[in-house]
């Protein structure tokens, strides 16, 4: 099995995709990842301590559970934190764990300071209590401000809007040295029928050390919630990202979060049988400096992802995005690959925006028309052999699941799999924080948990057609259309 797991800095995401799916010459050999460590952090964990969580209702048990049974650390990282019956039970469940330990038990939670403070009634109102009745305690509650949202442009947009320029999309959650990655935030809808992918990592404190770092250097940065719900920024940053000098505040960010992008091994000497290879991949927006998406591309395709003389013996990559808007680079990497693709997007009535008020009703129909654009590529390269669109298509369900399964040559069972909160969209690439792990195994235990859960997404999957975009519900208004093409960096 291979020992590494690498986490890596967004300049080398797109490097990653290119070697993992670039055309090369027909290869006899098996896909090898042994290039992975040399992009970025690498950790070796027990793949018997890794587990696929699989509906929306065990990942909040997850929480809870992690909550109650924490002894000393708890890290929650998301967008937000919603005010729904179950968002405050596990507020409350917090307070009551804070209660017990004291001062030994190390909290942290990170939210974006923009969806936080959303509303009357926000993530900031919910948790304030917390720091009121612990003025004793270990606990941090910071809200990360990017630092585009500044002058005019801050002064001008309205809540709700001034999410667009970048937000703190970090989804870790983190339970003394057990570690939860996701894309899911934590509010009531992602609780109940909103299909996201959640993965847990038991026993793993090198990583859980590695993630609570960038959460705490994330924070220090952040502004910090007061007892009032008021909010004052951090001490421990001499720029302010609103109202201070935005090169010199790049700059301080940029230190601070260097150390966690240079290629190191950790466990490097274990070779048992059962460790799996997991690559956090950490992502950085380009507020703090212009990264390429080098690795994630080398990610996309691998140098051995290749199509041998049989096409039946092509690898094959399951990839999905609860809101498809990849970049020019993933489309042309795709589209240019040897490998297979099934590609499982959000329907319409599965977006997340469906009903919405305002504009932002129209939201499903922008993802539609950028799909649409995507599909017609697709036949235009003459690739619908090999590249295959699907919608998830639920009840009573939205999607909002991202990250792809890699199948090597031949092989029935995966042994990479891409898990976090990217979307591999504009803004994920250009103005969010994210989070992602790379996770290659030969551990076959975990293999068939990764293949269940691919199924059990794709199991709602319907095939996209031409004759899809001629129904009523597909139709996009002209303004739409017009709009998706200016407006699609920010979605």
């Amino acid at each position: 099995a291979f020992p590494y797991l690498v986490c890596i800095f967004y300049r080398n995401l797109y490097s990653l995709f290119l070697r993992v799916y670039q055309v090369m010459p027909d290869e006899e050999h098996e896909t090898t990842f042994q290039w992975l460590h040399s992009l970025a952090p690498c950790f070796a964990v027990n793949g018997d301590n890794v587990k696929v969580i699989e509906s929306p209702k065990e990942f909040y048990s997850a929480l809870l559970n992690g909550v109650k049974s924490a002894n000393h650390r708890i890290v929650l990282s998301a967008l937000y934190l919603g005010t729904d019956d179950l968002d405050r039970q596990l507020v409350d469940c917090l307070n009551e764990k804070i209660k017990q330990k004291g001062s030994k038990l190390d909290v942290n939670v990170l939210l974006d300071f923009t969806r936080g403070s959303r509303g009357e009634i926000n993530s900031r109102t919910l948790l304030a209590p917390l720091i009121k009745e612990n003025p004793q305690s270990s606990l941090e509650i910071s809200f990360f401000h990017t630092p585009s949202l500044r002058g005019f442009i801050k002064s001008c947009l309205p809540n709700r809007w001034n999410e667009i320029v970048g937000i703190n999309h970090l989804k870790l959650f983190v339970f003394d040295d057990t570690f939860i990655i996701s894309g899911a935030n934590l509010s009531k809808n992602y609780f109940e029928q909103r299909q996201d992918r959640y993965m847990s990592f038991s026993d793993s404190a090198e990583i859980v050390d590695y993630f609570q770092s960038i959460v705490k250097t994330v924070s220090s940065f952040s502004f910090q919630l007061l007892s009032d719900g008021d909010v004052q920024f951090s001490k421990q940053c001499p720029h302010h990202p609103v109202t201070g000098d935005l090169k010199q505040y790049v700059e301080h960010v940029r230190k601070c979060m260097q150390p966690f992008s240079l290629p190191y091994c950790y466990n490097e000497n274990k070779s048992e049988s059962n460790m799996s290879c997991w690559n956090p991949i950490y992502w950085f927006n380009n507020f703090f400096g212009k990264f390429s998406s080098s690795s994630v591309e080398n990610q996309f395709n691998p140098a051995n992802s290749v199509k041998s003389v049989n096409s039946s013996e092509s690898s094959r990559t399951y990839f999905t995005s609860g809101y498809f808007n990849i970049t020019e680079n993933y489309s042309q990497l795709i589209l240019n690959s040897r490998s297979k693709f099934d590609i499982l997007v959000a329907s319409p009535d599965a977006n997340g925006f469906l009903g919405s008020a305002g504009f932002a009703g129209q939201i499903p129909s922008v993802y539609v028309e950028l799909t649409k654009k995507f599909f017609n590529q697709i036949i235009e390269k003459d690739k619908t052999n090999d590249i295959k669109i699907w919608e998830y298509v639920r009840p009573q369900w939205t999607y909002h699941a991202k990250g792809l399964w890699f199948y090597d040559k031949k092989k029935e069972l995966p042994s990479l799999t891409m898990i976090g909160s990217s979307n591999y969209g504009y803004r994920s690439v250009n103005r969010d924080f994210e989070a992602q792990i790379t996770l290659v195994t030969s551990n076959s235990a975990l293999m068939r948990q990764l293949h269940q859960e691919r199924i059990n997404l794709f199991k709602y999957a319907k095939p996209v057609t031409q004759s899809t975009f001629a129904k009523p519900k597909y139709a996009v208004k002209r303004w739409v259309s017009i709009a998706t093409t200016i407006i699609k960096h920010y979605f």
